[in-house]
């Protein structure tokens, strides 16, 4: 999945939604580093993702990072 994730990347770079699953694969997976920056490129493609931001938080308190979850 993440395979076909990337490659829809390739193909559309300015595609939040595709960033977003691939954080969701990347935390699955336990990649949670890579995960935080597919999130962060959602949110930066698309401000008001706001599920991006929940699951941004939710990986930084995965990581043990709860500075980084609140801010």
């Amino acid at each position: 999945m993440q395979h076909s994730l990337r490659k829809a990347i390739q193909r559309n770079k300015k595609s939040a939604e595709t960033f977003y699953n691939l954080g969701i694969a990347q935390r699955k997976l336990k990649q949670n580093a890579m995960a935080v920056s597919a999130y962060k490129e959602a949110i930066r493609l698309n401000p008001s993702m706001a599920e991006a931001y929940q699951n941004l938080g939710n990986t930084y308190v995965e990581m043990g990072n709860l500075q980084m979850a609140i801010v």
